[in-house]
């Protein structure tokens, strides 16, 4: 993807990268200047790592922030997606959409809200 953003920047826009800078752009509301460090794959995985935490928070979900961190090793990818699964497994956790996951807080009610992916 940071090789699309690149050429998208460096005046070689094709079909791809105008998509990903349109995603970007429009859909997540991202400055243009934000956007062009995104070719740095640690930098995208930062910035969205902070919008996901202040969408977590907006959703009163309590946890030890303090204690996050950002990793793109396959374990720990595998990890989550394991956790995720029980989560959906025990209602815990419903999906309507790639950018609709409700989370189940208290005895009945599931609050619904866009979450970064």
């Amino acid at each position: 993807m940071s090789n699309e953003l690149h050429d998208y920047f460096n005046g070689n826009k094709t079909e791809s990268s105008e998509k990903i800078f349109n995603l970007y752009s429009k859909t997540y509301q991202v400055n243009r200047e934000i956007i062009k460090q995104f070719e740095d794959p640690k930098y995208l995985l930062d910035y969205f790592n902070e919008e996901c935490l202040r969408e977590l928070k907006s959703l009163h979900i309590q946890a030890d922030y303090s204690r996050s961190y950002t990793s793109i090793e396959d374990d720990f990818s595998y990890f989550v997606n394991a956790v995720i699964a029980q989560y959906l497994k025990l209602g815990l956790v419903q999906i309507k959409g790639l950018d609709n996951i409700g989370i189940k807080y208290g005895l009945s009610k599931t609050k619904f809200k866009c979450i970064l992916y």
